[in-house]
């Protein structure tokens, strides 16, 4: 997860009966970037907090946001489908590939020599 936001509505009490439903807020075309809410509801049905959560996958050994597997990604997309669903846009990255990274570097900053 990269971020939680936290809505407290009504107090619970301890050992106060509740509920929580999981709902699924958003989900990108290629399921890397999602969003997530549980709702805490009273015995009665009154909404009483919810967190709403926004997720990457991520590829720990490649160090970057990666597509989920596709069991994983299924699992999500069939998750119920909040009143304010809405797809996100996936992010698009744009990388410097080069051999030598020193040479874009050291090109750059006679650029800027010659400029001055």
């Amino acid at each position: 997860m990269v971020r939680d936001e936290l809505t407290y509505r009504k107090e619970l009490r301890l050992m106060d009966e509740f509920s929580v439903d999981l709902e699924l807020v958003g989900i990108s075309k290629k399921g890397i970037r999602f969003r997530v809410r549980n709702a805490f509801r009273t015995a009665t049905g009154d909404l009483a907090a919810s967190v709403t959560s926004g997720g990457v996958w991520f590829d720990l050994e490649h160090r970057r946001p990666r597509i989920p597997p596709p069991d994983l990604d299924n699992l999500m997309r069939t998750l119920w489908h909040a009143e304010d669903f809405a797809e996100i846009p996936d992010k698009q990255t744009a990388v410097l590939r080069t051999q030598d990274p020193t040479k874009f570097l050291n090109q750059s900053v006679a650029k800027g020599l010659d400029a001055a």
